[in-house]
């Protein structure tokens, strides 16, 4: 028998979801919450084995609960379950602990094949979040290529994308450089296609894991 957490702060879906688990006979709910505060309370000693996860929470992000839910509830496996896309939500939960992303569009379809899935050690993350994880593992090969090619930049190169990735505007970098706005955009598209980057977040992310920003 499979035990699981529900954590939603919508009641009518938290009893939808109990019948919905509840006609599979190896299913049983043993307790669910509304909040963090109330779920960090009642999921230690319910003897849950699977925690459904809302990432929007009345009290917090549902990120936060999983985190501290880890500390307090060993060997509990968390799954989250919202209307996210997983864009934004997917990394970040599987980097708090999480062992699989189901948006909530899904749920009658998918939702029995993840809990199974999960409770089987493997992660689940559907067909879009498989397809979001290809696409970051080819950029990871991308930017393992650029990373090589950040040995080759100029100091005033280096400068240039510093300045960027502390947020300057191309005229307060002209500014500090004594070159025109026009110049710095120039520097800018040109580091930017160099180091295979497409906004100003990844140009962000770049600066930091390669410590351009020290000192």
């Amino acid at each position: 028998m499979i035990s699981i957490f529900i954590l939603d702060d919508h009641r009518i879906l938290r009893s939808a979801l109990r019948v919905l688990l509840e006609q599979e006979a190896n299913l049983t709910v043993v307790g669910e919450a509304g909040s963090i505060a109330e779920g960090l309370r009642a999921l230690p000693d319910c003897g849950a084995q699977i925690c459904l996860v809302d990432l929007t929470l009345p009290d917090g992000c549902g990120l936060d609960f999983v985190k501290k839910a880890k500390e307090q509830a060993e060997g509990v496996r968390f799954l989250a379950l919202t209307m996210h896309e997983e864009e934004k939500y997917l990394l970040p939960f599987l980097e708090a602990g999480g062992m699989g992303y189901l948006n909530k569009a899904m749920a009658d379809q998918e939702l029995l094949r993840a809990i199974s899935q999960v409770m089987d050690g493997q992660a689940y993350l559907g067909e879009r979040g498989v397809q979001l994880m290809a696409k970051k593992w080819m950029g990871e090969s991308d930017r393992s290529e650029a990373s090589v090619k950040e040995q080759a930049l100029s100091a005033r190169e280096k400068e240039v994308i510093c300045l960027v990735a502390r947020g300057l505007t191309s005229a307060e970098i002209g500014k500090r450089l004594y070159l025109s706005p026009r110049t710095i955009d120039t520097y800018r598209n040109r580091l930017m296609k160099k180091l295979g980057l497409h906004t100003r977040a990844e140009l962000v992310d770049y600066v930091i894991r390669h410590q351009l920003l020290e000192g």
